[in-house]
């Protein structure tokens, strides 16, 4: 019989599970809000299966009348834990300028999100399917998107890509192999004194008082499914999610021709989107320009 999870374990993981709400990015929301409004953008909120609440902002590419009927898919932006869609501008107005519709959200307890734990892709891919639905509804976009995501952002969108046949491509920055890999990561940086055991079995019954399970968060079983082009990318100085435990296993256990991974060198999980990195933001360009061409002909 295992030992039973330690109270203060378990509250250690209730509250990783809970804080995001209190991200730094909710102070941008105004400035970003007034920023998009000057882009003809707007904000709405998308309901959920279990009755959450995504907060969520498109702003539309600017396209001429003559191309109008050539509409691009839009670029879905999934932020990563403790952040909000307000950190991830600079990738949006790349997107933009490339003739894409943009829709960013808040994941679940994030920004302008509502419910009260993060679940680390086992609701969230459903709240992105909720999302692109919304914005359908309102004919914001069409019938096909890219999605974008970074750390749990890019774990989420390709848990979500396998199961959503209006994803076209997917673009992951560094992502999670699973929960499970993705906390001994964590533990080794910022409590290498912890032991894992222990802390995972807090981890598991937070989890389980939240209502969901961590091995169904596995990022490799949804990767191994996704049949469309994926971009995956990772810093190789990372050490929050060091590529060789994360994305180098992922794209070594799915060898198909559609996935490109790039190393970005000197990146680390924060400055892989923060500053600017050539390397990725040349791949990005070309990958983007690839499906472009693609869906034109297509």
């Amino acid at each position: 019989m295992s030992p039973q999870p330690h109270p203060l374990a378990v509250a250690t993981a209730r509250a990783a599970l809970r804080w995001p709400r209190y991200s730094i990015g909710n102070l941008a929301r105004g400035p970003v809000r007034l920023w998009a409004q000057t882009q003809g953008g707007q904000s709405f909120t998308a309901p959920t299966l279990d009755n959450a609440h995504i907060g969520c902002l498109h702003v539309p590419a600017q396209r001429s009348t003559d191309n109008a009927q050539t509409r691009k898919p839009a670029v879905v932006l999934v932020h990563g834990y403790f952040e909000t869609k307000e950190f991830h501008l600079r990738h949006a107005a790349m997107m933009l300028r490339m003739g894409h519709d943009v829709l960013l959200m808040d994941l679940r307890n994030h920004g302008l999100s509502s419910h009260s734990a993060v679940t680390f892709g086992h609701r969230e891919k459903h709240d992105l399917a909720a999302v692109i639905d919304e914005a359908q509804k309102r004919n914001l976009i069409g019938d096909r998107v890219v999605t974008f995501g970074y750390s749990l952002g890019a774990s989420t969108v390709l848990q979500h890509a396998p199961d959503d046949k209006r994803v076209q491509a997917v673009i992951a920055l560094a992502p999670f192999f699973d929960m499970r890999r993705a906390v001994r990561s964590f533990r080794k940086l910022f409590a290498p004194w912890m032991d894992h055991a222990w802390l995972m079995r807090g981890i598991k019954e937070a989890a389980r008082q939240e209502g969901f399970d961590i091995d169904d968060t596995s990022t490799l079983d949804a990767f191994r499914r996704i049949d469309v082009p994926v971009l995956i990318a990772a810093g190789d100085k990372d050490r929050h999610l060091p590529a060789t435990e994360h994305t180098h296993q992922l794209v070594a256990q799915t060898r198909r021709e559609n996935i490109r991974f790039v190393n970005v060198p000197g990146a680390t999980h924060l400055t892989i989107y923060r500053r600017r990195q050539p390397v990725l933001d040349g791949a990005i360009t070309v990958f983007m320009g690839e499906l472009d061409r693609m869906f034109l002909t297509g």
